[in-house]
């Protein structure tokens, strides 16, 4: 019999947990309830666990020491006229493309019946700031570029008007000098502060506390510098007025 392939590769940033792990591996099992599925992590230092037991490899003394840069979850069936199969990935090398799920029968309402539970599943480990997120390279270049162009433009035209720059050569020059360096430097801190995959299990999760701690900092620090800017603004508007 023919068989069926559901492939789909998610691109918005996530956050995995052992909860998520766990109605991941129930999903896996209700697919293919007569088979073992293996779960496999890799360590950023190369070193791997494999399993067919989540909660041996959750338990894994390895993961309270090593970081996490992979996790994959497959199983399959490969009968004489039927083939069926699951297989989830995630790593977080992977820029653009964080996740990828796929699910294979020889029956349509077979991965119909699961497909939606399994989306659902991995749009609700979403990051808050998936949506910031530009969907390719070129995209993230582009957008980085954008921003950059708006606020380099404006304080270069402000010292073009000062005279504090004289010639438009010069402020062209500056404004793509500055321009690509910006860029560079926005993509590094973004990627390194909005990762596109966090593990928050075992000793990963020590990094991912200290990096949501970081940004709700710097949340703060923003915030706090655009209300005193207003408010400098605004006693600064009576004293003149005055």
């Amino acid at each position: 019999m023919p068989s069926i392939t559901y492939r789909r590769r998610f691109r918005q940033a996530v956050v995995i947990d052992e909860t998520f792990l766990e109605r991941l591996y129930e999903c896996a099992r209700q697919f293919l309830p007569d088979k073992d599925c293996e779960v496999a992590v890799e360590t950023d230092s190369h070193l791997a666990i494999k399993a067919n037991n989540l909660a041996d490899v959750l338990s894994s003394e390895i993961l309270q020491t090593e970081s996490i840069k992979k996790i994959s979850l497959s199983a399959a069936s490969y009968a004489s006229l039927a083939t069926k199969r699951f297989s989830f990935e995630v790593e977080k090398m992977e820029e653009f493309r964080t996740c990828e799920l796929t699910l294979e029968s020889t029956e349509a309402n077979e991965i119909m019946a699961i497909r939606t539970r399994l989306e659902n599943l991995i749009r609700s480990a979403s990051q808050w700031y998936s949506f910031l997120r530009p969907q390719s390279y070129v995209a993230s270049m582009f957008f980085s570029g954008f921003l950059c162009s708006i606020v380099l433009g404006i304080v270069l035209l402000t010292l073009k008007y000062l005279q504090i720059l004289d010639g438009w050569p010069s402020v062209l020059f500056i404004f793509s000098l500055n321009v690509f360096i910006a860029t560079s430097l926005i993509n590094a801190v973004a990627r390194r502060l909005f990762p596109a995959v966090e593990f928050d299990i075992g000793y990963s999760k020590r990094s991912a506390n200290r990096l949501a701690r970081f940004r709700n900092l710097l949340f703060v620090i923003i915030g706090l510098g655009v209300i005193v800017s207003l408010a400098a603004s605004y006693i600064f508007k009576i004293i003149s007025e005055h």
